[in-house]
């Protein structure tokens, strides 16, 4: 039973979404901050050395808003001088698969011991 509970705690943290650096072409130059940050996009930022999921919300000048944590009452600005790292959300199709046969063989395994 201790095993159920633990696989349904990490099904349930578990995330289908990844940050990755932004994917470049061959001999294709990285694009500016303000182009690669696009508002209502979802990305993970290090400025100051800290990292930062945040939301962007708009540029203000040469500076991003931004809400940190996905939550709307966090907003921070942050210069783009600051900002030493971006990487992009992406949907991340091995862990969709991966949690999708984790839920299968959890309610399997559930349907077994109830059944014994």
């Amino acid at each position: 039973m201790k095993f159920i509970f633990t696989l349904f705690i990490l099904i349930y943290f578990t995330s289908c979404y990844v940050y990755k650096p932004l994917e470049l072409k061959e001999d294709e130059p990285l694009p500016a901050l303000n182009e690669q940050l696009i508002k209502d996009k979802y990305y993970e930022i290090t400025s100051g050395g800290k990292k930062y999921k945040i939301k962007a919300v708009q540029w203000d000048g040469d500076s991003l808003v931004a809400h940190v944590n996905m939550k709307e009452k966090n907003l921070i600005k942050f210069h783009k001088n600051d900002i030493s790292q971006v990487e992009h959300r992406s949907f991340s199709r091995g862990r969709s698969d991966a949690l999708t046969v984790g839920v299968y063989a959890g309610i399997a395994a559930l349907i077994l011991l109830l059944f014994q």
